[in-house]
Order: C-alpha cells, then structure tokens, then sequence
C-alpha cells in the first residue's frame, strides 16, 4: 500500500496506454477499467525508483469499494464531503465535463489556441477512466475547507498525516521528493507540501496545496 499511494511500486501509468486511449471516449464500470489497465507490465522492482502513476489511485479507489461495501463517489460524500461541509465537491462518474463547466485545453501546435476537449478525439475521455485518479470536481472554498481539515487532523490521524508529508525512502536508501500522497519539497528553506492534477480539459494548480511551515 505504502509502495502505491508514493509511486514506488512499479506500476505502469495506465494514461500513456495506448490500448487504453482507444477505449475512454466511451463510459466504463471501475472493474471493467482496472481489468483493461491490468495486462502491462510492471516498469521496474517495487521500491526501486520513483515514477507517478495514476493506475495506483485506480486500484486504491477499488480497494475502497471493496472495504467499504460502497462505491468511490458515495464513500467520499459520506465520509467526507458532507461531514466537512463541502457541499459543492463530488466525483464525476461520467461524462466528458463537469456540470455546466465547459472544459478547454490548448492546441499542442498553438499553445495561444483554446480548444473544447471533445472537438478532438484524443481529448474525449469519459470521467469513469479517471474515477479515484482525479474524477473529483470542487470550489476554491470547499479545497479550502478540505486543506484545513486535512492539516487539523479532522481527515487521517497525525501518524498518517506525518507519512504524508514525510519523503519516502527507496530500496536503496535514496529519498524521493514525495511522501504517501504529496509532493514534499524545500522552498526558500520552508518544507513545502503540495500536489497539483490534470484531467483532460482542466487543470488545478499546485499553489492550493501548499503549505510551509
């Protein structure tokens, strides 16, 4: 689990599949998506390097469905979203956008050019292949309310919280910049924690999740 949640395991990164680009246009179950992303091969030995992959969070929100008896989306409602008040955060189960928010990205050749995803296929990708990976949609107040409560205590123990924060250390003693869940970085000598994400068509930046001490 450790090797998971700080992409030290070994898992392939199920987005630069390209079996798998051919598939997310359209709308999947969690099982049918984890059975699809679980054919590759693992990259390397399991504590050997670090290398990000989103395929992990696919497999620990199943693994929350499986503990839980309930899905992803109503297991973070109930645990957290409602509890702390963050009344306007949900997991997008499907679809290619967010509500009513039209979702835009640039054009690779035209970096000044703004594109709605699903003008191009290889942008149209239904939210049920992000799932745990990212599906989440949320307000600058409810993050705001979910970082408070994270750092307070009020979301995992402070055991947890300190794995966290805390660099995690490879097979051969060497130390990465990432802890169980977040970037853990040095700036200006003030320890940094942060995390940022990208789903085709949105983007949310790493300055949310900062926190010096």
């Amino acid at each position: 689990m450790e090797r998971v949640l700080s992409h030290s395991a070994g898992l392939p990164d199920y987005v630069n599949d390209e079996a798998v680009n051919n598939l997310c246009h359209r709308y999947a179950i969690l099982d049918e998506f984890i059975k699809t992303i679980s054919t590759g091969s693992p990259p390397f030995a399991m504590g050997r390097e670090y290398r990000y992959s989103n395929s992990g969070y696919l497999y620990l929100g199943k693994i929350i469905e499986v503990v839980s008896g309930k899905s992803y989306h109503d297991y973070l409602r109930d645990s957290f979203f409602i509890p702390l008040n963050m009344n306007n955060t949900f997991v997008i189960e499907k679809g290619v956008t967010a509500g009513n928010v039209t979702a835009y990205t640039r054009r690779e050749s035209a970096p000044d050019t703004y594109l709605e995803p699903a003008l191009e296929q290889k942008w149209l990708v239904d939210r049920s292949w992000i799932s745990a990976a990212g599906a989440i949609a949320s307000t600058l107040t409810d993050i705001s309310r979910w970082q408070i409560a994270l750092h307070s205590g009020k979301v995992i123990s402070n055991h947890n919280y300190h794995l966290m924060t805390t660099q995690t250390k490879l097979n051969n003693g060497e130390f990465i910049h990432y802890g169980l869940g977040l970037n853990v970085y040095p700036i200006s000598n003030k320890l940094t924690y942060k995390h940022d994400g990208m789903v085709p068509g949105f983007f949310h930046g790493w300055c949310i999740f900062m926190m010096m001490i």
